[in-house]
């Protein structure tokens, strides 16, 4: 099932955590950007039965009901998550609301250590058909305000604030690997500055070589009042589970994390020749290849589409990325896939890299571009000197944190 609305820790994370690619092609969904290195498990994915081994029985019943659909009226999504380590003996059954359980795991490369995070929310509703008209209406009211139509009519009121209807109530956070002496420095690394200050780590277990812990969140007082104003009567019961961390710990079963078998990094070769193409910028002006490239060092040129969410997952990372390049005499430039399809898919393009900061060149691909750069894979991206000639490695995926590395490594090698 489709949910706009992130977990507290997918919507604070770095950017720099996420990778991943998609293929022209495939289908993809908001919340899960297709990577190796970063998996969510939804309601559809099967239990493993080697995590159900390491549970107790009460956790087998509850991935059975989950597979046979057989929950709680008032919850929606998965009762046992492999890759976090959690299952779930829904405790909240007789309560006031709807419940979600969700989450993911990913790897950080950089010291090895795999992070599971799972989430339970409340949404301020009364039933799951009343959830699914909301998802609806945010999905219309999304597209709508990409392409400057008029805004679809809410079903219900309380949609025009629906991001305010569904609230974090806890937080579960596995650690495998050898993340330093301290978990709460380690998380908090991971975290956006501006909230860093208001998140707190509780260790709660150990299984093998897996430590969990509870991370809680400190609403600002703005926070407070518009959760209030959106959920009316809703929100004392919120405020009266969320406080609850004993009811949620004792319903929490814990095992060593189950992962799925990671692919290996996918690698293409630079194309044979030079970069070179003339097509238009995203407003209809006219380009060639060898007036962008003139006078810059590098230039990274990174394929994506409107499609593709890895490749909109990573974007306003290289919004900051595209000005940090100008210091060093270097360039950022998105071909963007689709957006010589249509006017309207054109608009969707520029909306969404207005939304996203991105303010660096974005040009419409044809087909002649996309057999120059041999590349059916988004995003892809590529590095070229000023003469349009191949350098570096191309890198397959929203890999931001890899192109610092791959420029520095282009710029030693024209030395």
């Amino acid at each position: 099932m489709k949910r706009t609305m992130i977990c507290i820790l997918a919507a604070l994370l770095s950017a720099t955590m996420l990778s991943g690619c998609g293929k022209q092609g495939t289908s993809s969904t908001e919340e899960t950007p297709a990577a190796p290195q970063q998996t969510e498990t939804t309601a559809a994915s099967d239990s493993s039965a080697d995590s159900a081994a390491a549970a107790d029985d009460s956790s087998e019943d509850d991935a059975d009901d989950a597979k046979s659909g057989e929950l709680p009226d008032n919850f929606i999504g998965k009762l046992q998550i492999d890759d976090v380590g959690v299952s779930l003996d829904f405790p909240y059954a007789s309560q006031n609301g709807l419940f979600s359980f969700s989450g993911y795991s990913f790897t950080d490369d950089e010291k090895n250590v795999k992070i599971g995070n799972a989430t339970l929310y409340f949404d301020a509703l009364e039933t799951k058909e009343l959830y699914e008209a909301m998802i609806k209406y945010q999905d219309e009211a999304q597209e709508a305000e990409l392409l400057d139509k008029e805004m679809p009519q809410a079903a219900d009121e309380r949609f025009l604030n629906a991001a305010d209807l569904t609230a974090l109530l806890f937080n579960v956070v596995s650690l495998t690997g050898n993340y330093g002496d301290s978990a709460t420095d380690y998380l908090k690394g991971l975290l956006q500055p501006e909230y860093v200050d208001r998140v707190t780590t509780k260790k709660i277990d150990t299984k093998g070589d897996t430590d969990f812990f509870l991370i809680q969140y400190e609403m600002t007082d703005q926070e407070k009042e518009k959760y209030k104003s959106a959920m009316g009567d809703y929100y004392d019961e919120y405020i009266k589970i969320s406080e609850d961390e004993e009811t949620f710990l004792s319903a929490l079963t814990l095992f060593e994390p189950v992962f799925p078998e990671e692919e290996e990094e996918e690698k293409i070769d630079n194309p044979e020749g030079k970069a070179s193409f003339e097509t238009m910028d995203l407003d209809g002006n006219p380009v060639k290849s060898e007036d962008i490239f003139k006078g810059h060092k590098v230039i990274m040129i990174n394929f994506w589409a409107t499609w593709c969410t890895p490749c909109k997952v990573e974007l306003e990372e290289l919004g900051r990325f595209a000005k940090q390049l100008e210091e060093k005499d270097c360039l950022l430039i998105g071909l963007c896939q689709d957006a010589g399809e249509s006017e309207e898919k054109c608009a969707i393009a520029k909306k969404i890299l207005e939304k996203n900061g991105c303010e660096y060149m974005n040009l419409i691909v044809d087909s002649d571009m996309l057999e120059t750069f041999n590349t059916g894979h988004f995003p892809s991206t590529f590095f070229v000197d000023s003469e349009g000639n191949f350098i570096g490695s191309p890198v397959i995926g929203a890999r931001v944190d890899k192109y610092p590395l791959m420029i520095d490594a282009c710029l030693a090698e024209m030395e």
